[in-house]
């Protein structure tokens, strides 16, 4: 009798879990929603037309418009609006399903891809399985799914990925991180995949594999934690050398004091005279806007600027403001901002807009920056400056935000009407003290690009401090005449 108490519920469950997934918004709700999208975005996203001019985005909104001529799936209309949203070209700007901030996985969580893969410019590598065993050798080359080319689906994918300008390190970062959910949120699902696999030997087979759950997936990260790291590190690798990391620009776990942290490690390396400093800022996704400029007066003895501006759209009541969450105290920040007769709106009460001051304890010796894709946002900024004052060589690969500043701060929180889907629009655009940088649309490209390989992955080989090493061992024997 429990048997069929349990079946009877587990069977009700499956099918309003079915029922909820075919769930149809209509072609009026659609146009609904689209209209508060769309004004939403125009008359509040400070940096819409950064990277993409207002001809396209015209063309872009005329041509949704008139694409709500049949009923969709919430995942359709989402697929429909994620294009526009990734034209922005701001990897700061939200829109989700409401409830799922916190997650990648929003649609087909039962029928998930089902291995964890690693990807390079040019080829997809298979690392682990979610499920457990693992029935092709790690590392072996994929080239199609469900019969379609590997490279077809990646190109499908690059171009819906929320990021800064026209970057491409983060869109691999983030498929290597998500490529289950992006695949069903944005391409589809299936009970089970058709995998396609290059052999070592240049042959090809052909291996079925069932789908898992977005539950599966959560498992298997528990059991394969990344390794705990303090926020803030020092490490002195010889008498010559030394090694910060800093893992966020916030303080991530109890105890920690940047201010103290950047104090004691300075004069530590004053008092070895180290002569070769490594700085690795990779998967550092930013944090406080301050920290930025605080770490690079102690890089140099001179003043300098950091921000140029923060620009605002006007503040006068929005026309979807019904649909929207407003930043507490907004109505003290609409006071505080300067709204000259021509030009942009601005926000000038932020600390970084002052001319800053070097630290008495300033490092001038050799520096060496690390970065990666998701050296995000305040570590993009911080970047930008040590690049534009030629402080650093930079190694490794791009970094996520752009050289000319972001879309940050404080955000505006729109939910559409219909299909609750979340926009999250910040309002400040932030504009750095640099110029000459002949790459508007990207962010810092290091002066060594250094993509791991999939060897590297699987060995563990930490390839860009390697070479980073290997070039300190380089100037060293320069400067002593060998």
């Amino acid at each position: 009798m429990q048997k069929k108490i349990l079946c009877f519920w587990i069977g009700l469950i499956i099918c309003l879990s079915s029922f909820a997934q075919t769930v149809k918004l209509t072609p009026t709700q659609m146009q609904e929603d689209f209209d508060v999208f769309q004004r939403a975005l125009k008359e509040a996203h400070p940096g819409l037309y950064r990277y993409t001019d207002t001809t396209t985005f015209t063309k872009m909104f005329d041509s949704l418009s008139h694409s709500f001529k049949r009923e969709m799936t919430d995942q359709e209309f989402y697929q429909t609006l994620t294009p526009a949203i990734a034209q922005i070209k701001c990897g700061h700007t939200k829109f989700h399903p409401d409830g799922k901030w916190t997650t990648r996985y929003f649609y087909a969580t039962d029928q998930l891809f089902p291995w964890q893969l690693y990807f390079t410019q040019q080829k997809v590598y298979v690392l682990e399985s979610y499920a457990g065993n693992l029935p092709v050798a790690k590392g072996t080359e994929i080239i199609a799914i469900n019969g379609k080319p590997v490279s077809e689906v990646v190109s499908s994918l690059l171009t819906k990925i929320f990021v800064d300008g026209n970057n491409r390190s983060t869109r691999y970062l983030e498929l290597n991180q998500g490529f289950s959910a992006y695949y069903a949120n944005l391409i589809g699902s299936s009970p089970s995949f058709q995998i396609t696999c290059r052999k070592t030997d240049s042959t090809t087979s052909s291996l079925e594999v069932p789908a898992v759950t977005v539950s599966q997936i959560e498992a298997f990260e528990k059991q394969h934690p990344k390794p705990e790291e303090p926020t803030f590190q020092l490490k002195f690798l010889d008498n010559q050398t030394a090694l910060i990391r800093i893992k966020v620009f916030y303080p991530a776990q109890k105890g920690d004091d940047y201010e103290q942290f950047l104090k004691e490690s300075f004069a530590q390396l004053k008092t070895r005279n180290i002569q070769h400093l490594i700085l690795d800022l990779r998967d550092n996704e930013g944090g406080l806007d301050r920290w930025g400029a605080q770490l690079y007066s102690y890089l140099t003895d001179e003043k300098f600027p950091y921000y140029d501006r923060l620009e605002m759209t006007p503040t006068h009541s929005y026309s979807f403001a019904q649909y929207a969450d407003m930043p507490k105290f907004y109505g003290i920040l609409k006071m505080l901002i300067k709204k000259p007769k021509n030009g942009p709106h601005l926000w000038t009460h932020h600390k970084n807009l002052k001319v800053q001051k070097p630290q008495q304890n300033a490092y001038l010796g050799k520096l060496y920056i690390l970065t990666n894709g998701w050296s995000f946002s305040v570590t993009s900024e911080f970047a930008a400056i040590a690049h534009s004052h030629q402080r650093a060589t930079f190694i490794g690969q791009e970094v996520g935000g752009g050289y000319y500043g972001n879309n940050s701060g404080t955000f505006i929180i729109v939910k559409l009407p219909h299909s609750k889907f979340i926009v999250g629009i910040p309002m400040l655009a932030y504009y750095m003290a640099v110029s000459g940088y002949p790459y508007p649309d990207h962010g810092v490209i290091p002066d060594h690009t250094i993509e791991p390989s999939i060897q590297d992955i699987l060995n563990h080989t930490d390839r860009e401090l390697q070479f980073t090493l290997d070039l300190i061992k380089q100037s060293s024997l320069s400067s002593n005449g060998n």
